[in-house]
C-alpha cells in the first residue's frame, strides 16, 4: 500500500504542469528530493492532523519601484488546515485561509525651500524636500495552499514547508491615483515556511510559523506590482481523527556500529557578502546579512554523504560613489552641471538549495569537508539609502536635493542565481547522538546579477557597471539530530 502511495505520488510531482503552477526549476527539484525522503526513510502508519490557525502578515509587494516607498501594512490570515504524514519525518497539508493584504505607497515629489542667497548676483539656494503622495491597496483573497513539509523526528520538532496557492480576489479596495484599476480576481503563487510544533498531549499539538509567499500575477499596474507577504501565525492541531499512528516520543539513540542512515541539522549564522564587477569595483563595499535553514544528510558510510539544504540567505552590496543610479555605477549624463552622489544599500535575498557531497573523517570530534552546486531563487531585492544631487545652471543658480531611496529593483535583477559552494566544518558529540555542527563556506556565483539590454541603450551606460556575480562567506551553526 505504501508503495503505490510512493509511486503515485511521485507521478504527480513529476507530471505537475510547471507553466501553470509557475513553480521555478528550484522548486521542483526541492519536490524530488523531498519525495526521495519517503522512498528511502522507515515508513511507519500513517496520522491525519485537523485544525485551525490564525496570525498576522506583513505586506511586501514585488515590483520594481523606483519612485518612492512601500510602508509595510500589517493584516490578518486565520483558516483551517488538513496535514497527513507518511512518517515522522515527510508529511504532506492543504490549507483553507482568509487573508487581508494591505500595501501603502508614498510617492516623492520635489518641493523647493529657500531664500535668495545674493540677489545681485541673481544666485538661488534651493533646496528639494521630498513630500509624499499616499496610495493605498486593500486585497482580501480566499486562499487553498497545497504543500509537503518535512520535520524533525523529535517531540519539539522543527518543521519546514513548501507549497504552492490557489486565492480568489474579494471586493478590493484602492484609494488614490490607482482608483478604478482592474485587479486579476485569481492569482497562483508559492508558499514556503518554518517553525516549531509540539504536542500538549498524544492527539493534541501547538505550533508557531513564520511564513512567506508569492504571487504571480500583476495586481499593482504601475509598478508591475505582484503580491508578497511574510507571516506569523499559531495554531492548533487535533490528530484524534483516524489516527493510527502511535504516539511515542522519538528515540534518540541509535546503534553506534552503523554509520549510514539520514540526519537532519537546523542552523543558523552569519554571511559576509559582496559582489564581483566588470568595472568600476572601488564603487561597491560587502554587506553583513543573515543564513538559516535546514540541512538533509544520508550517510553511506563513515566518510562520505551527501547533503542538501533550504537556506533563507540575505546578500547584497553597499554602494557609496558619484553616480546617477542607486543599485549600479552609472556616470553622471552632465557632470559639468549635475553631480549625484549615493551611499545605498542593495539587500537581496533568496531561497537557496544546495546539492553537496560530503567528506568526513571516522574520529569522534569529527572534520568534514564538502563541496557542490547551489540554485538560489529571489524573494526580493531591495535599495535603501541616500541620494544627494547638486546642478548648478551657468553659474546664475544652484540646487541642491536629497532623495531617500526606498527602491524595489527585482525587475533589474535575474530571478535565478546559480554557483558552488566550498566549505568545510567540525561536529562536537552531544547527547542523544546529537552533534553541534560548526562550517565555515564560501559561494560564487555564475550569473549575472543584472538583468538589464546586452547593449548599452545611451551615452551614460559607456564606462557603467554592467556584470555582477555574487560572493559570500557564511559561519553556520547548528545542531545535526540522526532520523533513523
Amino acid at each position: 500500500m505504501v508503495q503505490t502511495v510512493n509511486k503515485y505520488l511521485i507521478d504527480i510531482f513529476l507530471n505537475l504542469n510547471i507553466e501553470t503552477l509557475k513553480i521555478t526549476t528550484m522548486k521542483k527539484l526541492f519536490f524530488c528530493i523531498l519525495l526521495s525522503v519517503l522512498e528511502l526513510s522507515h515508513i511507519q502508519a500513517q496520522r491525519l492532523t485537523t485544525g485551525i490557525l490564525s496570525g498576522s502578515n506583513f505586506s511586501n509587494i514585488r515590483d520594481d519601484n523606483q519612485t518612492g516607498e512601500w510602508k509595510t501594512k500589517t493584516g490578518s490570515v486565520s483558516g483551517i488546515y488538513f496535514n497527513y504524514a507518511f512518517n515522522r519525518i515527510l508529511s504532506v497539508g492543504a490549507e483553507f485561509n482568509y487573508t487581508s493584504l494591505y500595501y501603502q505607497h508614498l510617492d516623492y515629489q520635489n518641493s523647493y525651500y529657500g531664500p535668495w542667497t545674493d540677489p545681485l548676483s541673481f544666485q538661488s539656494n534651493y533646496i528639494l524636500l521630498p513630500y509624499y503622495n499616499t496610495q493605498n491597496w486593500n486585497f482580501n483573497f480566499y486562499r487553498f495552499p497545497v504543500y509537503l513539509k518535512l520535520s524533525t523526528p523529535t517531540k519539539l520538532r522543527f518543521e519546514v514547508t513548501a507549497g504552492v496557492f490557489y486565492s480568489l480576489l474579494q471586493q478590493p479596495e484602492s484609494t488614490g491615483n490607482n482608483t478604478g484599476s482592474y485587479y486579476p480576481k485569481t492569482d497562483v503563487g508559492s508558499i514556503f515556511s518554518a517553525g516549531f510544533a509540539y504536542p500538549i498531549t498524544g492527539k493534541v499539538e501547538v505550533f508557531i510559523q513564520g511564513r512567506y509567499s508569492t504571487g504571480n500575477n500583476e495586481y499593482i499596474s504601475m509598478n508591475k506590482g505582484m503580491i508578497g507577504s511574510s507571516e506569523l501565525v499559531i495554531g492548533i492541531g487535533y490528530s484524534g481523527i483516524f489516527n493510527k499512528m502511535k504516539t511515542r516520543d522519538a528515540k534518540y539513540s541509535r546503534n553506534d556500529s552503523t554509520d549510514s542512515g539520514f540526519s537532519m541539522k537546523y542552523r543558523s549564522g552569519l554571511n559576509l557578502s559582496g559582489i564581483v564587477v566588470d568595472k568600476h569595483a572601488g564603487s561597491y563595499s560587502q554587506k553583513a546579512g543573515l543564513t538559516s535553514g535546514v540541512a538533509l544528510n544520508y550517510s553511506f558510510s563513515k566518510n562520505f554523504s551527501i547533503q542538501t539544504e533550504l537556506l533563507f540567505e540575505n546578500k547584497g552590496y553597499q554602494l557609496k560613489d558619484s553616480t546617477a543610479s542607486h543599485f549600479r555605477y552609472i556616470p553622471n549624463l552632465y557632470p559639468n552641471n549635475s553631480t549625484s552622489y549615493t551611499n545605498a544599500t542593495i539587500a537581496n535575498t533568496y531561497f537557496t538549495i544546495p546539492a553537496l557531497i560530503q567528506l568526513k573523517t571516522s574520529d569522534r570530534l569529527a572534520v568534514y569537508l564538502n563541496t557542490g552546486p547551489y540554485v538560489s531563487s529571489l524573494i526580493n531585492a531591495k535599495t535603501t539609502g541616500v541620494q544627494l544631487t547638486e546642478y548648478k545652471n551657468e553659474s546664475y543658480s544652484y540646487t541642491k536635493s536629497q532623495t531617500a531611496v526606498h527602491d524595489n529593483i527585482e525587475g533589474t535583477v535575474t530571478p535565478v542565481d546559480w554557483g558552488w559552494i566550498f566549505g568545510g566544518g567540525i561536529q562536537i558529540p552531544l547527547i542523544y547522538d546529537w552533534k553541534l555542527d560548526i562550517e565555515g563556506r564560501y559561494q560564487a556565483s555564475w550569473t549575472n546579477l543584472l538583468s538589464i539590454p546586452p547593449s548599452p541603450s545611451s551615452v551614460p551606460e559607456v564606462g557603467s557597471t554592467r556584470s555582477m556575480k555574487n560572493r559570500s562567506v557564511t559561519l553556520l551553526v547548528g545542531l545535526n539530530i540522526p532520523i533513523n
